[in-house]
């Protein structure tokens, strides 16, 4: 099995060629036949590595020798913090198809990728998510939040993030990398940065790496009036909205049990779930599904 085999678009099977992996689809593709994988499944495989092949491309790989581990992992990374929570608790098919490219690679007795050194800060990070699971109860999504948060400023410090040598980290240093850092950064990044420095600096201190909080030293974001979307209305416009509706149709009844069910008990707009409802012949309401007792009574009136 070869890649025209796989794919019939001319434009896919050029782009799936291009180095540094592109000499090896072919070889990738039959490879996977041979140990078992349906048409979908090489399918799916050599679409995920090609994602890979242009991520080391942008990175300026052109051969296997240039390739790390650490790589692979970071690319693997990147890809599950785009994915929702759900697809990450499946496991990851990008993951999956890097890991399997690698053994492909190793089968052909070609290089593998080198093992990357471990950076001076891993073993600070490494106690410090420890710490954020065991003591503080903290879930991934949010540990992985601190994590990139804080990779940046332990990268900023060099040979410096030990534990050895943390005693001697000024505020000015901080200073420094937060006017290098967020000077093209998001205002949410830099909150993530902000408040994964500060939980870091409370650690150190906690521990004694530190010889006083830093967090000081970071500087507080400016929120000016009226520059977001308000948070809130006032309970005399949530009685005009409600009022304007018309309650003398289903579809407005249904649409003042959702108003008022958000309002009344505070429901957040990602937290619920639409109404599931089927209409007889006769326009009445047959069935209401993921609502709470008053707001189906609302509703029925």
């Amino acid at each position: 099995m070869i890649l025209e085999d796989v794919f019939r678009s001319r434009t896919a099977m050029d782009r799936f060629r291009l180095p540094p992996f592109g000499s090896e689809v072919d070889g990738f593709c039959d490879w996977l036949h041979g140990q078992g994988y349906r048409r979908k499944g090489v399918r799916q495989h050599v679409w995920k590595v090609s994602l890979f092949n242009e991520y080391l491309r942008r990175r300026r790989v052109h051969g296997y020798q240039q390739i790390e581990k650490s790589l692979a992992e970071r690319f693997i990374r990147l890809q599950l913090a785009r994915t929702g929570p759900r697809r990450r608790s499946r496991g990851s098919p990008v993951a999956a198809a890097v890991h399997a490219f690698l053994g492909y690679l190793s089968s052909r007795g070609l290089p593998a990728p080198v093992t990357h050194t471990p950076p001076p800060y891993q073993e600070i990070l490494n106690e410090y998510l420890d710490f954020l699971s065991r003591r503080r109860g903290l879930a991934q999504s949010t540990m992985q939040a601190h994590r990139r948060g804080l990779i940046p400023f332990l990268e900023h410090l060099g040979a410096d993030a030990v534990v050895k040598r943390l005693g001697d980290l000024s505020a000015e240093r901080v200073q420094l990398f937060w006017a290098k850092d967020t000077c093209a950064r998001s205002r949410c990044e830099i909150q993530q940065t902000q408040t994964a420095l500060r939980a870091f600096f409370r650690f150190c201190v906690q521990r004694g790496y530190l010889k006083r909080d830093l967090a000081e030293a970071i500087p507080q974001l400016r929120t000016y009036k009226l520059s977001g979307v308000p948070r809130a209305i006032s309970e005399e416009d949530a009685e005009k909205v409600l009022l304007s509706i018309d309650r003398t149709t289903p579809v407005g009844r249904r649409d003042f049990a959702i108003i008022q069910l958000l309002y009344t008990y505070g429901v957040r707009g990602v937290k619920y779930v639409p109404f599931n409802s089927q209409t007889s012949s006769g326009g009445k309401v047959a069935s209401v599904s993921a609502v709470t007792s008053a707001a189906r009574k609302s509703w029925s009136r």
